[in-house]
């Protein structure tokens, strides 16, 4: 259910118009679990609000003027996009893009874009440009660090890991430059890649080992779980 916190009353009886968008992950996965928040840039008054199952969000009955609109979720880089302009009795749309964190405290991307009304073409989805391979190894190794020690693994599991996860960010990487293909089947393929690296994964785990990954998938859906909106 689409969750949306609305300015305040007396705004709906001047002239307003809407906001809305999609939000995705860095491989083009929707995002159920953010938080969108939307910011007067005159006014300074903010509203928030989190995407529907379907990463979907909507800002109705919003003063005509601009606002900048900063997204965030657990794990990911925080964007925040300014010169956002609602327009009176239109309504504008804005995807946006999280990519992975790079580095903790959350980063934040900032991106100038004035959306278009619904009644002209839609803008490209607002996105950093893709990581460089350097990048994405280091999130490789990264990846592998935050599990390295809880999993204590030899040096020829870490050699092992590494490789199947630089082969599975090299095929997502693949498929995002794969213009050809629809964002349906890009999700679905993704989903496919990211599920054939996970079960080699755990075929170079012991038992031990994977009792102990187990626990630790466990508590990353805790986290999520209180982190959704409710």
């Amino acid at each position: 259910m689409l969750m949306s916190s609305e300015l305040p009353i007396l705004a709906q009886q001047l002239p307003s118009g809407q906001l809305t968008g999609t939000i995705y992950d860095q491989a083009g996965a929707r995002l159920d679990h953010a938080a969108v928040v939307l910011k007067n840039a005159v006014t300074g008054a903010e509203s928030t609000t989190h995407p529907s199952d379907k990463g979907e969000y909507r800002f109705d009955n919003l003063p005509v003027g601009k606002y900048s609109i900063r997204v965030s979720a657990n794990g990911l880089s925080t964007v925040q996009i300014n010169e956002v302009l609602i327009q009176a009795n239109k309504t504008s749309n804005i995807n946006v893009t999280l990519p992975v964190a790079a580095s903790t405290p959350i980063s934040v991307v900032e991106v100038s874009e004035a959306p278009q009304p619904a009644d002209t073409p839609p803008p490209a989805t607002v996105a950093p440009p893709p990581p460089d391979p350097v990048e994405e190894a280091k999130a490789v190794v990264r990846e592998i660090a935050n599990i390295r020690e809880r999993l204590a693994l030899s040096a020829d599991q870490q050699n092992k890991i590494r490789d199947i996860f630089l082969a599975r960010q090299n095929q997502i990487a693949a498929l995002r430059a794969d213009t050809s293909l629809l964002q349906p089947a890009r999700r679905e393929k993704v989903k496919a890649v990211r599920a054939d690296a996970e079960a080699k994964f755990r075929a170079v785990l012991n038992e031990n080992q994977l009792d102990e990954y187990e626990e630790i998938l466990k508590e990353r859906r805790e986290r999520q779980s209180a982190l959704a909106p409710h």
